[in-house]
Formats: C-alpha cells, structure tokens, sequence
C-alpha cells in the first residue's frame, strides 16, 4: 500500500511539471509571436517615412501622423527614452527573440527529463503489478 501512495505522489508531481511546463513553453511561444509582429511593424513604419500612417494612441485610439524620420524614441527605465534607429531596434528584437528561444529549449528539456521519469514510473508501476 505505501508503494502505491509513493507511486501516486510521483505522478501527480510529474503531471504538475508537465503542465507547467507546457504551460511555460506556450507563454514562451507567444511572445516570440508577438516580437515577430513587432518587428514586421518596425520594418513597415520605417519603410513608411514621409507618408502618412495610422498611430496607435491607446485605449484603441489612433490619429494620422506623419513620418518625419525613422527614428525611434525607446524608454528603457525610469522614464528615460532613448533613439534608436530601426535597425538597433530589430537587432535588440531579434536578441530578446534568440534568448526566448533557448528558453523555450530549456524548458523543452524540462518536459523531456519528465517524460523519461514518467517512462520509469510506468516501468516500475508494470513491475510492481507482475510481483
């Protein structure tokens, strides 16, 4: 019986880390979707310059502006702004990409080390049940 209630215990904590690791890596996947659009529109409002275009204000808000230049103005803390050109931008973009990947390959490693944990549960579970 104390076999069976430590067998249990190990598969509720493995399914604990499957799902939050799944959960992570999802996350993970999101935001790089979401630099990827924000770098495509880093790509078009610099190619747009001397054009009219359509700013987002918030609150779903927009206004028509006009591109003076491709600059960027970024805040990086504490109220400071800094410009950036497009491509310094979509170099910081593609960097903060790269490290959301090999997060994501790490957490993938996670699940992976979990799988394996659960094979040998199983494996211990069938062996228990022929004793």
């Amino acid at each position: 019986m104390e076999m069976d209630q430590a067998v249990f215990l190990k598969a509720q904590i493995l399914e604990r880390t499957f799902k939050e690791s799944q959960e992570k890596i999802d996350f993970l996947e999101q935001q790089i979707i979401e630099l990827d659009k924000f770098k495509q529109s880093i790509k078009a409002i610099s190619d747009s310059k001397g054009k009219e275009i359509i700013s987002p204000l918030g609150k779903g808000v927009h206004a028509k502006t006009s591109l003076v230049d491709d600059d960027f103005f970024v805040e990086v803390g504490s109220g400071v702004v800094v410009k950036k050109t497009p491509a310094q931008l979509i170099n910081t973009i593609d960097s903060q990409i790269s490290q959301l990947h090999d997060a994501r390959a790490h957490v993938s490693g996670e699940l992976e080390i979990a799988r394996h944990s659960l094979i040998s549960l199983l494996e211990e579970i069938e062996t228990n049940q022929k004793n």
